[in-house]
């Protein structure tokens, strides 16, 4: 399950919204929760919304897909279709 957060107004965010996906327990995700995204308001007006990149298999993890975009929909909207990237193949 994948859930979208908004961070508006979060004392401390740098984001606007993060992308969650929920996982297991362990030692790296003590809530169950691994981070997967993020969307921030830029300060020319546009969007900048970041998605972490899968393990590759040799184990390294490749930079992450940025992308810029006119409105806040939009920067959501390519979190949200990107999401299941991470569903197919290795995790990260």
């Amino acid at each position: 399950m994948h859930i979208l957060v908004s961070t508006k107004g979060v004392e401390g965010s740098r984001s606007d919204g993060i992308l969650l996906r929920r996982c297991g327990f362990s030692l790296t995700t003590p809530l169950g929760c691994e981070f997967l995204g993020q969307y921030r308001h830029l300060s020319d007006g546009l969007w900048h919304a970041t998605m972490r990149s899968k393990r590759r298999d040799d184990g390294s993890i490749g930079p992450p897909q940025v992308g810029i975009y006119v409105t806040e929909l939009d920067a959501l909207v390519n979190l949200w279709a990107n999401r299941r990237s991470f569903d197919l193949g290795h995790r990260a």
